[in-house]
């Protein structure tokens, strides 16, 4: 039934075309397109979010693998640059929410879709979880405490309630609050890199960054890139973002290749030279900063003062939020695209959106509760955070591996934006690539902590096929026929209109 769109009820979809004209892909049309390239960019980088990695992981970075650590960020561009590009060309043939989980069903089969886009959805929820924690520690360091366990929950809940709140109010708001975002980023980190450049010019020598001081006695550049690539893959997740919102973006299929090249582009070029310049404005002895309980603290106020770094603090904490509002808008489209599809529980209630704003209402106040359940049981941002990058670079990896077969065996053309004769090699070398990077980041490599600890990238992954699993076999037959089934719409560039690889 239609209900009185004067209010914020919720609604059943309107019937239009997605796909800007150019290919119909079967679906209803319910959310509204208001972003061009631009803002998705934005969009795409405020969730991305360099600056949250860096000045939450760099402790752990710098104390696991001393100074060579900053090479890690060097190594995750070029790895999430092939997927990037991969994605680029998907999502610019395949403008769907839902990004990696579509693909993965069209270019895989049905149930395989369906497992990827569980864990597809459940790791970015975590993703919300952890960077709630994440903010707490940076809203000490501006009062001048360090906040416990219990405390750190706390704020978490707390920002995940604000930021459910301004993904509520509708996709324009979240575009702008995001560009807010995305500007913070990029004042923050070239902001500190001048500033540390001008005044902290000749503490270190130049080739300090070619050496590993803090780092164990016998440990070689490969293994302490290995130890850290947390560190150094974390700031480029949020790839498919601007295929996530393509069904929100005025002529997607063009926006997507731009956003997605130009989010890493920028991430790792201004990422990577502030981790330079940090280390080349240490002052004193820099073979002690891996020992220091805030290193980068100590670096900018060692440098500047603590004033300055209390400033650029709060930017980050802004950059942060943004950070969460666009993770949670992200993610709130996987969930509403597996709905769409009967896929989920409930599939009926998740598919409906505000009259008002046009907004998946549901999604996104199932994405802030279960990320705060997920805080409230754990705590901890280590283990929120390992395990919800590897589920999601698995989840990537998922949704790579039928594309890779079908592009190689010529199966699937694009149609549209393609990467040309560059596409076989670089589907491959992503593929290869991007698999090791989500074996590395899961492996369990803390064996003082407890099992549960240690395995938890491992544990979650498991835990997220194993409910979507009962879901299939205790649903009934109407779900698995559902859940069987192969997605509506068309697929061009395949002899067979929606191809099921073998």
């Amino acid at each position: 039934m239609e209900l009185d769109s004067s209010d914020n009820s919720l609604a059943a979809p309107k019937t239009r075309d997605i796909g800007d004209g150019e290919e119909n892909f079967g679906y209803a049309s319910t959310l509204r397109k208001e972003m061009r390239w631009f803002k998705s960019s934005m969009v795409a980088l405020s969730t991305t979010s360099p600056a949250t990695a860096i000045f939450t992981l760099f402790a752990f970075g710098i104390g696991t693998g001393g100074t060579a650590f900053i090479w890690s960020f060097a190594v995750g561009f070029v790895v999430m640059l092939l997927v990037a590009l991969v994605f680029s060309e998907l999502g610019a043939n395949m403008p769907i929410a839902g990004a990696i989980y579509q693909w993965a069903s069209r270019l895989g089969t049905p149930k395989y879709g369906y497992l990827t886009g569980w864990l597809y959805a459940l790791a970015q929820t975590a993703v919300l979880g952890a960077l709630g924690l994440a903010i707490a520690p940076i809203i000490g360091s501006v009062f001048d405490f360090v906040p416990t366990t219990g405390q750190a929950s706390l704020v978490a809940i707390v920002v995940i309630v604000v930021v459910n709140f301004i993904n509520l109010t509708g996709v324009q708001v979240v575009s702008r609050l995001t560009t807010v975002g995305a500007v913070c980023e990029i004042a923050v980190m070239l902001g500190l890199t001048i500033l540390l450049a001008v005044f902290g010019f000749g503490n270190q020598p130049f080739d300090v960054v070619l050496h590993s001081y803090g780092a164990p006695m016998d440990a070689t550049v490969l293994g302490i890139i290995s130890a850290v690539m947390l560190f150094g893959a974390w700031p480029y997740t949020a790839l498919e973002m601007p295929t996530d919102m393509a069904e929100e973006t005025i002529e997607a299929a063009r926006a997507i290749p731009r956003a997605g090249i130009l989010n890493i582009t920028l991430t790792f070029v201004v990422g990577m030279t502030f981790l330079l310049v940090v280390l080349w404005s240490v002052p004193g002895d820099i073979a002690d900063l891996p020992g220091e309980t805030d290193p980068l603290l100590t670096v900018v106020v060692g440098v500047l003062n603590l004033l300055v770094y209390k400033i650029f603090a709060v930017m980050v904490i802004v950059a942060i939020v943004m950070s969460m509002v666009g993770n949670q808008a992200l993610t709130a489209r996987i969930i509403f695209s597996l709905a769409r599809d009967n896929k989920i529980p409930a599939s009926s209630a998740f598919t409906r959106i505000s009259q008002r704003t046009e907004v998946p209402v549901l999604p996104t106040l199932f994405v802030g509760v279960v990320s705060c359940i997920l805080v409230l049981f754990t705590g901890a941002l280590a283990i929120i955070a390992s395990a919800a990058i590897a589920g999601l670079f698995l989840a990537y990896q998922m949704g790579i591996w039928p594309a890779v077969y079908m592009r190689l065996t010529n199966r699937w053309q694009p149609t549209g934006w393609s990467l040309g004769r560059a596409a076989k090699p670089v589907y491959l070398a992503a593929a290869i690539s991007g698999t090791a990077l989500a074996v590395n980041v899961a492996w369990p490599r803390t064996p003082e902590l407890p099992w549960y600890e240690n395995w938890s990238s491992v544990i979650f992954v498991a835990g997220s096929f194993v409910l979507a699993g009962l879901y299939y076999m205790l649903g009934g037959q109407r779900v698995r026929n559902a859940i069987d089934a192969r997605l509506p719409g068309t697929l061009k560039g395949s002899a067979d209109p929606n191809p099921t690889a073998v």
